[in-house]
């Protein structure tokens, strides 16, 4: 559902967002830092959120995911 969204919106932050917390809670940590990278390049206030987005959770331990909320660049 989300991928068919980004085919009409592939700027929407928020689809990319929704798509990372989604796939972080499927396992595939990969795919939802890569969305997530993409949610927060268009949208950094979206930042904040993911600091403490329980659906981010599977990503915490991971060094990007810390890279990609602390790094505004």
């Amino acid at each position: 559902m989300f991928e068919r969204a980004l085919k009409r919106e592939p700027e929407a932050a928020h689809i990319h967002y929704d798509l990372a917390a989604t796939r972080a809670r499927l396992g595939s940590i990969d795919l939802a830092l890569e969305s997530l990278q993409k949610a927060l390049s268009l949208k950094p206030s979206l930042r904040v959120r993911a600091q403490h987005d329980q659906n981010l959770y599977p990503l915490r331990n991971d060094p990007d995911f810390d890279r990609l909320i602390s790094n505004p660049s």
